[in-house]
């Protein structure tokens, strides 16, 4: 009878195991506002990840360089993944303008997709530059 139940335990415990599915990657999904296909998609890997954090994100949504969500492993804690900002990285290669725009995330776990999330808007009107300065009208 023990050999019996430490067998049920057993497979108890290698059933729970081979369920818990560990994330490997998160795409980053942009839209034009309204669109129902993507603009671009890029992969955020694990470890440029970085989750467990206290706090959410808070910030503009105009000219974005970072992207937050909540931590699925610990309740209360957030993720956020930093745009390495060059010339072709995902939020700085979009075109500037007027148009907003749209992202959502999705999480991949080996072979399993998960769910797309829901929408988040932002800009991406660029940055005003700065007066000239130096100036001089000579005669």
């Amino acid at each position: 009878m023990k050999v019996l139940l430490a067998l049920v335990a057993l497979g108890l415990l290698v059933a729970s195991s081979a369920s818990a599915q560990s994330i490997d990657k998160w795409q980053l999904r942009i839209y034009n506002a309204g669109a129902a296909l993507p603009l671009s998609s890029t992969d955020l890997l694990v470890a440029n990840v970085s989750c467990g954090l206290p706090a959410p994100l808070t910030g503009s949504t105009i000219n974005p360089n970072k992207v937050g969500f909540d931590d699925a492993i610990t309740v209360g804690r957030f993720c956020r993944w930093d745009d390495p900002l060059g010339p072709t990285s995902p939020l700085n290669s979009l075109p500037f303008g007027a148009a907003s725009y749209d992202a959502t995330l999705t999480a991949f776990s080996g072979p399993l997709v998960g769910p797309e999330s829901l929408k988040a808007t932002f800009t991406h009107p660029g940055f005003t530059p700065a007066a000239p300065t130096g100036l001089r009208v000579v005669r």
